[in-house]
């Protein structure tokens, strides 16, 4: 480059406008690569959370059928007891006929 092709150069592009633009396009690149960067960041972070997420509900889906398998045994110890206090009532309802069965014929021998 000779003096003045570089005077010609500077006479044309007083703002040095070709500088900015190169520049600008740097800047625009840097920019563009980091959101790119951080934009799969955010991905493998929300992929990570996710994974975490749907493990965690798969833990929770088994606790809740075996509670539910719990909650089935309960109610069936229930009914058993159910029918052991039916039972319980029968006999001493049972017991005091025959208590006055017995005293009946007590009387009636002597």
């Amino acid at each position: 480059m000779t003096l003045s092709t570089s005077e010609d150069a500077v006479g044309s592009d007083p703002l040095d406008v070709q500088t900015l633009a190169a520049n600008f396009d740097t800047l625009m690149a840097n920019i563009n690569k980091r959101t790119q960067q951080l934009a799969e960041q955010v991905y493998e972070h929300v992929q990570e959370k996710k994974q975490i997420s749907d493990e965690n509900l798969t833990a929770i889906e088994a606790k809740l059928q075996q509670f539910g398998g719990l909650l089935d045994k309960c109610n069936d110890l229930n009914t058993e007891i159910d029918k052991l206090e039916q039972l319980q009532l029968f006999t001493r309802d049972f017991n005091l006929r025959l208590q006055s069965l017995s005293d009946t014929l007590r009387r009636v021998k002597t």
